[in-house]
């Protein structure tokens, strides 16, 4: 089935922030409040041009997300994406929300003229089907990514 996508506007906040902590409460085991998150939905929406977001509906009904960040790296001879946040509402998993999203973030980084995408997995071993999606979708492993809280 095919699901309509949009691209995120200034108007998408809330929802942003409502599928990034149910993403964040997923992986974290614990609940998460969207209103931690709606401010900083609305600036990177409204104020970061390298950030750009997708929203994914099943008729007027938004079932999924993605948000892509634009890097640039000397190892990528120039402008790469960065897939920074991916989710499906569950019900909707497995039935191609996640890989028509990633088709679109695909798309987008051509007419970007991107050189790649990448994506940070969560732990694989507590979330195996995570990466074998992403290998499902020829993305190829090029290590661990590792982070280093600067506040705490």
């Amino acid at each position: 089935m095919t699901y309509n996508i949009i691209e995120v506007t200034k108007s998408d906040y809330r929802q942003v922030a409502v599928f990034t902590a149910k993403l964040l409460s997923e992986l974290r085991g614990t609940t998460v409040s969207s209103s931690n998150y709606l401010v900083t939905s609305q600036q990177l929406i409204q104020h970061n041009p390298q950030w750009t977001g997708f929203l994914i509906y099943d008729e007027s009904v938004a079932i999924g997300f993605l948000s892509l960040y634009q890097s640039t790296a000397l190892y990528a001879n120039g402008d790469l994406g960065i897939i920074q946040e991916l989710y499906v509402e569950p019900s909707y998993r497995n039935r191609g929300v996640g890989s028509q999203l990633i088709h679109q973030a695909v798309t987008y980084g051509k007419t970007v003229n991107w050189q790649h995408i990448e994506v940070g997995t969560p732990n694989i071993t507590r979330w195996p089907r995570t990466l074998h999606f992403y290998e499902n979708q020829n993305f190829t492993a090029i290590g661990s990514r590792l982070k280093l809280y600067l506040h705490t």
